[in-house]
């Protein structure tokens, strides 16, 4: 009998512990290239709500405060002259579709007309553009285009210059990185 109390017990320790004990380590989800993790210190500079309400939206419909973000967000700065930007739209675009996180485009120095009709040239349907003001870049210290942010349950969490890499590594992270966001939740 005690024996199998003792199976039981390691059963629970081993089979539903581990979601408490081991996902809820940022380190667990090893950083893709070329993210780097935001420091508490730097956290501030980069809050969502400030950055959006420092955007113009895509239209009328949309908020520029966004209360209801949870999960994995990521916002990419980007412009058409850019030449790695506009090869990882479409990597963003698929990433939104398949849920892998909710993205959000910024377009640096341009009108909506340059903005809009790049998005069209490169078949990108399923994300619309703010444009950022002209200070927005210098007030994030971001001085290289493209450059994203990540966000995990609103807070600022990863942050990268440069092209991302179109690879399954960088959807596997993605999906580590939702899972850990989850888990937050629940245990909110």
């Amino acid at each position: 009998m005690k024996f199998s109390k003792i199976l039981k017990i390691l059963a629970l320790i081993f089979f539903v512990t581990p979601n408490v004990l081991f996902f809820t380590d940022t380190d667990f989800c090893s950083t893709v290239k070329p993210f780097k993790t935001i420091n508490d210190d730097d956290a501030f500079s980069y809050q969502l709500n400030n950055i959006l309400l420092a955007a113009i939206p895509p239209d009328k419909n949309t908020v520029s405060k966004e209360d209801n973000i949870s999960g994995i967000t990521l916002i990419n700065f980007w412009a058409s002259w850019c030449p790695p930007c506009r090869d990882e739209l479409p990597l963003l675009q698929e990433l939104h579709q398949s849920k892998s996180a909710k993205v959000i485009l910024i377009n640096v120095g341009e009108g909506y007309k340059i903005a809009n009709n790049t998005l069209k040239k490169l078949n990108i349907k399923h994300l619309k553009t703010y444009l950022g003001k002209e200070d927005i870049l210098s007030n994030l210290s971001i001085y290289n285009l493209p450059a994203s942010i990540i966000y995990r349950n609103k807070k600022p969490t990863y942050f990268a210059i440069g092209e991302l890499p179109d690879n399954q590594t960088t959807r596997q992270w993605l999906a580590c990185l939702k899972r850990q966001a989850h888990d937050e939740l629940i245990r909110s």
